[in-house]
């Protein structure tokens, strides 16, 4: 349709499949279903049945367990349009070791106009916002997956472990190895 996604259109799609998630472009946010609870409301219900009581004249509603946010919702609207452009290469690029020179050069203007516009905009400065979303990503990556640091360092465009437990620690205030034993508790 050509709708920039999530700039012109968010997306969230259902059931949270992570492998059709991941493999979309962008990532798709998804709702997760509370499966556990469906079974067990399901079983429910046909031991209910098994009994002799009758079927519910409505259907039976269960809460999701929430949404699992990715790229495909990960937007803000800004008004201008070289600022949502370096926002969006940023998303889209935070991953590979780029600098905030890679983002002047996308955007074609000035250090300078791009440094006072960016932080009027987003309140931040560009290389803020590349470590939060390189921080971002950090996070998703330690609580939904059993990669190494090492493996997690390299997909996010750091060439070295340390370098990324130094600035987790300094964004989160947690070590990235506190923040995975949290995050699956």
């Amino acid at each position: 349709a050509g709708v920039a996604v999530p700039d012109q259109a968010a997306v969230l799609g259902v059931d949270n499949d992570e492998t059709v998630c991941e493999v979309c472009d962008p990532p798709l946010s998804s709702v997760a279903a509370n499966h556990a609870r469906v079974g067990y409301e399901a079983a429910e219900l046909l031991d209910g049945l098994m009994q002799g009581r009758r079927a519910p004249k409505r259907p039976v509603y269960v809460e999701p367990t929430g949404v699992v946010a990715r790229r495909s919702t990960d937007a803000m609207a800004i008004a201008d349009s070289d600022i949502a452009a370096a926002l969006r290469f940023i998303r889209e690029n935070a991953c590979q070791p780029i600098h905030v020179s890679d983002v002047v050069e996308h955007v074609a203007i000035s250090h300078t106009a791009l440094k006072e516009r960016f932080r009027q905009w987003v309140g931040r400065t560009v290389h803020e916002e590349i470590t939060r979303a390189r921080m971002d990503e950090a996070k998703r990556l330690l609580a939904a997956t059993d990669l190494s640091l090492r493996q997690i360092a390299h997909r996010l465009g750091y060439r070295q472990q340390e370098y990324l437990g130094v600035v987790f620690k300094q964004y989160t205030g947690k070590t990235p190895a506190q923040f995975r034993e949290e995050a699956q508790l």
